[in-house]
Order: structure tokens, then C-alpha cells, then sequence
């Protein structure tokens, strides 16, 4: 794969991050609160005073704290519901990082704070999207290396550097999957078995296919 061709997986909170966040102030009620989540279909408000984030209010602390213990809703302030302190990431760090940090803290959504302002949220449902297409370049990737290999399977003897001693040769064949000079051909080498997809320090080509010595075994 040339340098054109590399995807880069790794994503900063930043690309996946919801921009636009529905704020309340502390001493909005859950009934007002209530109707802007409605009115804006999120699950979450951040509760702010001066533009500084102090803490959130989901869908699920209205439920907890106001539907089950049968509080009205325009007698409770968001103050007395938003959990706090307010665990944060910041739009630089790695998506990695930031999915460790709500699970840790068994958390749905995580407010993004750049320099003390409140920049955007990360919620389950957008780690959810990524992880999906993730998976989709990944099978793509897949793809394309076996076509690849089966490529090379098919090429004929050719001139060029060998893939394995690196030294230049005319002869050059494929064999288990890479292009070799007639001094590296034949001898095994390591990687993944295509049979049981196990990492293995011997790998031998057999009928067509790139086997680990237990595999070859088997097959016998």
C-alpha cells in the first residue's frame, strides 16, 4: 500500500463531536428544562452560569429524580437535579480516550471543554456511528489485501527487489504471497495462517493457500 493509499483510523474527539449543545441555567425548572429537550430532541441540557459549564441534566435524572419520586417538575430547579462535577474531554484528545473515560464513569455523554468553554458533546450514539464505519474501512482493507495477494499469486516471474532479502533479481516469483528471488523461495516465513488466523513464525504456501505447520498437519 503506498502513502496515498494509507487511511489514518485514528480520530480526535473533534470529528465526531455534536457542536451545537442545548445549555440551561441553574435555576431554569425541570419543566422548563423538559420542554427544550423536547423542543431540541436531545436527551441532555448542560446547566451553565456565565458561560462556564457546571453540570448536566439528563433525560435519565428527570425520570430518576422527578418522575419516580413524584415531584412536580415546575417545583425543582436544575440546580438541585444536574450531576456535578461535570466530567469533560477536550476536542484534541482521542476517541479512544474519550470512550474509556464513559465507561469508567458509566456515562452516556461527555461534554467537550476547550480553554474552559463548552465546545460541543459526545454522546454514545456518535461513538456508536464511527465504530460502524470503522468497521466498514476495515473490511474494505481486508478486501483489498486479499486481492492483492491473489494478484500477486498469479504474476509471473518477474524483475524487481525481493520481498524478503530485499536484494534485486530477474527471477522473481510469487510464493505465499510475495514476490521472491529464487534464494528466498521455498523457504518459510512468518505471518497469519489463512486457515485457523493465527499468528505463526513458519508459514509455508500449500495448495494455494498460506498455511501455519499444525494446519499443513491437519490438511495431510
Amino acid at each position: 500500500m503506498t502513502e496515498e493509499d494509507h487511511i489514518e483510523t485514528r480520530l480526535a474527539v473533534r470529528d465526531i463531536m455534536t457542536r451545537t449543545v442545548i445549555t440551561a441555567s441553574p435555576d431554569m425548572t425541570a419543566a422548563q428544562a423538559g420542554k427544550r429537550m423536547v423542543e431540541h430532541k436531545v436527551g441532555s441540557v448542560i446547566i451553565a452560569r456565565g458561560g462556564e459549564p457546571l453540570g448536566i441534566v439528563t433525560e435519565s435524572d428527570m425520570v430518576a429524580k422527578v418522575i419516580f419520586k413524584n415531584v412536580k417538575p415546575s417545583a425543582i430547579k436544575l440546580e438541585q437535579l444536574m450531576s456535578r462535577p461535570l466530567i469533560t474531554t477536550r476536542s484534541g484528545d482521542d476517541v479512544n480516550e474519550a470512550v474509556l473515560k464513559m465507561t469508567q464513569n458509566r456515562i452516556r455523554r461527555l461534554p467537550v471543554i476547550d480553554g474552559g468553554k463548552l465546545v460541543g458533546i459526545v454522546t454514545d450514539a456518535d461513538i456508536m456511528q464511527i465504530s460502524s464505519e470503522l468497521t466498514h474501512i476495515l473490511e474494505n482493507l481486508v478486501r483489498m489485501n486479499r486481492e492483492i495477494v491473489s494478484e500477486r499469486r498469479e504474476t509471473p516471474a518477474s524483475e524487481g527487489e525481493c520481498e524478503i532479502c530485499e536484494e534485486y533479481s530477474q527471477e522473481l516469483q510469487s510464493e505465499g504471497g510475495r514476490l521472491k528471488c529464487p534464494a528466498c523461495r521455498g523457504n518459510s516465513s512468518s505471518g497469519v495462517c489463512e486457515i485457523c488466523g493465527q499468528l505463526s513464525d513458519v508459514l509455508e504456501y500449500d495448495n494455494g493457500t498460506i498455511m501455519c505447520e499444525s494446519c499443513r498437519e491437519s490438511d495431510r
